[in-house]
C-alpha cells in the first residue's frame, strides 16, 4: 500500500497581516449587540446604539475615505450634555475586521466594563491592560520621551501609547494622549493604521490586540 502524502505544515499569517477581509466580520458585532443600521444610497453603513449615543461607520464611499487618510472605518461615543468620556476611533481600510469586530464587541458586551453599562461609556481605564496584551502576545516594549511603544516579533506592527494629541484633522477629539496601533509589510499593500483617543476604554483596545495576535490567524469569515 502506498502511504499518503504527508500533508504541507500550513503556513499561518499573522492576524495583522492578514488584509481588511470582509466587512460583515465587524458589522455583525454592533448588529448582534441590537444597534440600528443605517444605509445610504452609495453602500455607507452606519450602525447607532440605543441610547444613539455610539455608533460604527463602514465608509467606502465617504468623503473621509477617498481623501489621503483613507479611513474606511471610524467609531465614535459622545456621552450626554455636561458629561466626559467622548473618544473616536478611526480604521485604515486594511485593518483586519476580526479586530474591528472584537474592539466593538467588547464594547457592547451585555455585562458592561468595570461596573459601567454600557461598556463603551466607562471612560479609558488602565492602560496597563492593552501592555499586558502586547507582552502576552510576544511584542517587545521601548520608551521614548512620551511615547511607549510594543512591537511585534517580526517587527511589522506595533502599538503607541502617545501623550501626544491625534494629529487626524476633523477625525479626533484633540486630547492627548492617544494611541496608535500600525502594521507595515514588505510591499506596502496591506499597510493599515487604526488610532483611538484619550478615553476609549482600554479593555476594547485589548481586546483588538488580542484579534490582532490570534495565533489561528483570520476568522473563519474569509474569502
Amino acid at each position: 500500500m502506498t502511504p499518503a502524502p504527508t500533508p504541507p505544515i500550513p503556513i499561518l499569517t499573522p492576524a495583522y497581516a492578514a488584509g481588511g477581509g470582509i466587512p460583515m466580520a465587524a458589522l455583525r458585532a454592533a448588529e448582534d449587540a441590537g444597534w440600528t443600521r443605517h444605509e445610504d444610497e452609495a453602500a455607507n453603513v452606519t450602525y447607532v446604539s440605543p441610547d444613539e449615543r455610539c455608533r460604527l461607520e463602514f465608509g467606502p464611499e465617504t468623503e473621509r475615505y477617498l481623501s489621503a487618510f483613507e479611513l474606511l472605518w471610524v467609531a465614535d461615543f459622545r456621552p450626554g450634555a455636561g458629561q466626559v468620556g467622548a473618544w473616536a476611533a478611526s480604521f485604515g481600510d486594511q485593518t483586519p475586521a476580526e479586530a474591528i469586530g472584537a474592539f466593538i464587541g467588547t464594547l457592547t458586551d451585555p455585562d458592561g466594563l468595570r461596573e459601567t453599562r454600557p461598556g463603551y461609556a466607562a471612560g479609558a481605564g488602565a492602560p496597563r491592560r492593552v501592555f499586558e496584551a502586547a507582552q502576552a502576545a510576544g511584542w517587545t516594549q521601548t520608551r521614548t520621551e512620551g511615547v511607549i511603544t510594543h512591537t511585534s516579533p517580526d517587527g511589522a506592527a506595533h502599538v503607541d501609547y502617545d501623550t501626544a494629541p491625534p494629529v487626524v484633522p476633523g477625525q479626533f477629539l484633540a486630547e492627548g494622549p492617544h494611541w496608535r496601533f500600525a502594521y507595515r509589510d514588505a510591499d506596502g499593500k496591506r499597510d493599515w493604521t487604526a488610532q483611538f483617543t484619550a478615553h476609549t476604554p482600554a479593555e476594547a483596545l485589548a481586546a483588538f490586540l488580542a484579534a490582532l495576535t490570534d495565533p489561528a490567524g483570520p476568522g473563519p469569515d474569509r474569502a
